[in-house]
């Protein structure tokens, strides 16, 4: 009965996974285009700031998927993902490298977890190196 009461969870979690793959891939289409990632942080929470204004082009209808208010998570810790960022978030790191997580809903799944030994700044100048692998989180990303 545990299992299927965490269904709807676990495919919200899949889908979250699902659009952050999405993000990854417009970020490198905009690299493509343009030589060089976004350089400000984005909760991309449709706030149409730099970032997103950016990476729309490359989604379809030019908007960047976003979360309903229910599978929406604070996120665990918040050195990685600000407190106030309950969607998806994009985080410009030295040498042309990035980050791109999510708050899930169910903790411990998945392998591309990521939380900071100190807060990380995202402002094109964190080593990718202050990001860590662990299990002891909400938090879902992609490190590129």
């Amino acid at each position: 009965l545990p299992s299927i009461l965490s269904a709807p969870s676990s495919a919200r979690d899949a889908g979250k996974q699902a659009t952050v793959n999405n993000i990854v891939t417009a970020m490198e289409q905009y690299y493509a285009a343009n030589g060089s990632y976004p350089t400000a942080a984005s909760c991309l929470d449709g706030t149409a700031d730099a970032t997103e204004t950016a990476l729309a082009a490359y989604f379809k209808g030019g908007i960047i998927p976003t979360l309903d208010a229910g599978s929406s998570k604070t996120p665990s810790p918040a050195n990685v993902i600000p407190a106030g960022c309950t969607k998806f978030y994009y985080c410009p790191l030295a040498a042309n490298r990035y980050f791109v997580g999510v708050a899930m809903e169910n903790s411990g799944v998945g392998k591309s977890r990521y939380s900071a030994a100190a807060a990380v700044t995202c402002d094109g100048t964190a080593a990718a190196s202050s990001l860590v692998t662990t299990t002891s989180t909400n938090v879902w990303g992609i490190l590129n």
